[in-house]
């Protein structure tokens, strides 16, 4: 994935990193990318495009360790439904 994002980069295919992490990373249907690409924010995300491969390399790389935040006191609330893609479910440990 990062190498083809970076080939759309290099060959000054912006739109074309945006469609492809949205739909291929994000997952996001094409109704709704159809709708974000009317969002007056869309000419900023597509000005930031070239940031998309460092910031899915770097999140390809880290390692959760649950230890890092036992210390951690943050009420956190997840949110899972009947409808939610399979892989936002995958490591949902259900109450740890």
């Amino acid at each position: 994935m990062f190498d083809r994002l970076r080939a759309q980069l290099d060959s000054g295919d912006r739109r074309g990193v945006l469609t492809t992490f949205f739909h291929e990373v994000v997952r996001m249907p094409a109704h709704e990318f159809e709708l974000l690409q009317l969002s007056p924010a869309f000419p900023a995300r597509i000005a930031a495009a070239h940031t998309l491969p460092r910031e899915l390399r770097v999140h390809e790389a880290y390692q959760f360790k649950p230890e890092r935040f036992k210390t951690l006191n943050v009420p956190t609330l997840l949110l899972l439904g009947g409808d939610s893609p399979s892989f936002s479910k995958s490591s949902y440990r259900g109450g740890e």
